[in-house]
């Protein structure tokens, strides 16, 4: 008995020392009993299992390895989404993740960023940035390699490098959208204005001027970039009804130059100097978006109660569209509810948001028809 009961004391002694309790458990915003067990042996699970909260974020390196972000929690896949695990968990909602490659991850909540070098353990970085109002504001990353990248926080642009050392890089105006293709070549977009900078943000070019006019609320912009000379800017959000909003959808092939591709019709006042066809549109409602190369890009919007998919695979040339489900489908994320696109290459994609409050993840292997991972 004495024998059985010193196994069982050593037993404990070692679950607790991989377990890791102490300081860097209390970084990771979690409980000294699960925080530091999720982090370093987390299990692996069909993600109807985890009963994951609304998730607002995605990032895949690859067709098998990703991560997910939401209300308070990282998952990570690495059976292309088949699979998942809780990698961490805190209070905080995260807003962004940003995988460099599948072990090399970082992510943000609005008041600071996370750290992962192993895809296992994150642990929290301040970085000494300005703070507004409602703290420092940050709502979107974008990392070039594990120690250097860019964040935004309340319309400014700051570089990191070192894994900790920022130092502010933005241009002369608002920003809502940032997209970097390598250390130097850059996006940026706030409002109906385009931004660009080849010298990694330390100057920046005001290249292009969407031709909108003030409406009831302010325009805002999202931009992705393929690479230094293709990117597609969506100035939105100027007007809007119940289950229509006013957009302008923008390409450009030589990084300078950007002509509309799409539009809301129904909000034609609001751009009168652009004449689209009617049909060529990403929806009434305008989702997500993400770009793979120069060539591909995947659009999300609602038709007015069904989430459909609009892409081009030969750099806007053609579009076509597919329906990814109607609102009122358990597995289709909420009408207006925040979502996040990623795809690993042409075909392999995934789609995350929130159902009443529950995480969706959606996913597709031939880049048209999406379906819920198990």
């Amino acid at each position: 008995m004495k024998r059985f009961l010193a196994a069982l004391a050593a037993v404990a002694a070692a679950l607790f020392f991989v377990a890791g309790c102490g300081p860097e458990t209390a970084q990771n915003g979690q409980t000294p009993a699960e925080g530091s067990l999720i982090a370093v042996l987390p299990s692996t699970v069909p993600f109807s299992q985890l009963k994951a909260p609304a998730l607002d974020t995605v990032d895949f390196v690859s067709d098998a390895v990703g991560y997910a972000g939401g209300r308070g929690i990282i998952l990570k896949s690495a059976d292309g989404g088949r699979t998942w695990a809780k990698v961490y968990t805190s209070r905080d909602n995260v807003l962004s993740v940003d995988a460099v490659n599948a072990v090399n991850v970082w992510a943000a909540t609005k008041d600071y960023l996370l750290r992962s070098t192993d895809g296992r353990t994150f642990r929290r970085v301040d970085p000494a940035i300005s703070a507004g109002q409602a703290g420092k504001g940050i709502t979107a990353i974008d990392f070039l390699d594990k120690d250097q990248g860019f964040i935004l926080a309340n319309g400014v642009i700051w570089r990191l490098t070192g894994g900790a050392k920022v130092q502010m890089a933005t241009p002369k105006g608002r920003v809502d959208s940032l997209d970097f293709v390598d250390k130097d070549n850059g996006f940026a977009a706030g409002a109906n204005v385009v931004y660009k900078t080849g010298d990694g943000g330390r100057t920046w070019a005001r290249i292009f001027t969407a031709p909108v006019v003030t409406g009831s609320n302010p325009w805002q912009a999202a931009i992705r970039a393929g690479s230094a000379t293709n990117a597609w800017f969506l100035v939105y959000g100027g007007d809007e009804s119940m289950s229509q909003k006013a957009y302008v959808l923008f390409h450009t092939t030589d990084g300078a130059g950007f002509f509309p591709v799409m539009d809301e019709g129904y909000f034609s006042g609001a751009y009168p100097s652009i004449h689209l066809d009617n049909n060529r549109n990403i929806g009434g409602q305008p989702g997500t978006f993400t770009v793979y190369g120069d060539q591909a890009a995947f659009f999300t919007g609602w038709y007015p109660d069904q989430l459909q998919l609009t892409s081009t695979g030969d750099d806007g040339n053609s579009f076509s569209r597919f329906a990814i489900g109607k609102s009122d489908d358990t597995t289709v994320p909420d009408f207006f509810s925040p979502m996040g696109i990623s795809f690993a290459d042409a075909t392999h994609g995934w789609l995350v948001g929130s159902q009443k409050g529950r995480g969706i993840i959606l996913f597709t292997t031939d880049g048209k028809n999406f379906q819920p991972v198990p």
